[in-house]
């Protein structure tokens, strides 16, 4: 199954499209929110949409943290696969990768590295290469 993950932002949105059966990543990049509409509408055999939602941590929030919330519900709309997207947080996204919430940018990337395997180079590729 493919699967669909994004990363949301106010302007522009990571995602990467894995195959599931053999955690190939069979597309990736950062676009603008409007491509990304595209990318979600034009990408066949999508079995399933993921998106990174945003989480409250009791602190106000403004302008940029609002785009965000509205540019994932949009995401979710243009998915042709109706209703079978999730909405995954931070800390369980941290607590899958790493078995903990507090994790860091830099233990979730180890964690990564240790699934995948490394970046590796140009000449010789690893799976998360380019990413």
């Amino acid at each position: 199954m493919n699967i669909f993950a994004i990363d949301p932002g106010s302007q522009e949105s990571a995602f990467v499209v894995l195959n599931s059966d053999t955690e190939k990543i069979a597309k990736f990049g950062i676009v603008s929110n409007d491509r990304m509409m595209i990318e979600i509408i034009h990408t066949d055999n999508i079995g399933k949409l993921v998106i990174e939602s945003i989480e409250g941590f009791g602190m106000t929030f403004g302008q940029t943290i609002g785009d965000t919330i509205f540019w994932s519900g949009r995401f979710c709309q243009a998915f042709r696969g109706g209703n079978d997207f999730e909405r995954v947080g931070r800390k369980a996204i941290k607590n899958h990768l790493c078995g903990h919430t507090s994790a860091k940018d830099k233990d979730v990337r180890e964690a990564l590295i240790y699934r995948f395997g490394a970046q590796g180079t140009k000449a010789c590729p690893g799976k998360l290469y380019g990413i």
